[in-house]
């Protein structure tokens, strides 16, 4: 075996690596917000009801969720919409999500 057929190897065993380490984020992340949503899933007619606290400590939650997530999203004149997602965890990484990525880490 040559030093770039080495290298090669290398470079695809470090690209697996990378990639795995990605995927075990999402897993983490995704599964800690499905244990999330349940207590956050309250229909708007509900949430009126809750004390301000308790409306916006879920409020915050729900953007904390979409900012973990969502990294761009398009309104066209049209009415067309399209959202970006990213799970890379740097968006996540600036905001506080203790809820979330204390618990899912961070890549």
């Amino acid at each position: 075996m040559g030093e770039s057929e080495f290298a090669r190897l290398q470079e695809l065993r470090d690209s697996q690596d990378k990639i795995q380490a990605g995927l075990d984020y999402a897993t983490e992340l995704l599964t800690t917000i499905q244990k999330e949503l349940p207590r956050i899933d309250i229909p708007y007619n509900e949430l009126k009801k809750l004390s301000e606290k308790e409306c916006n400590e879920i409020l915050k939650t729900h953007q904390e969720i979409i900012r973990a997530l969502v990294d761009k999203v398009e309104v066209y004149a049209s009415g067309k919409v399209k959202v970006y997602g990213l799970l890379d965890g740097s968006e996540a990484a600036q905001f506080e999500l203790d809820t979330l990525t204390s618990r899912a880490g961070r890549v």
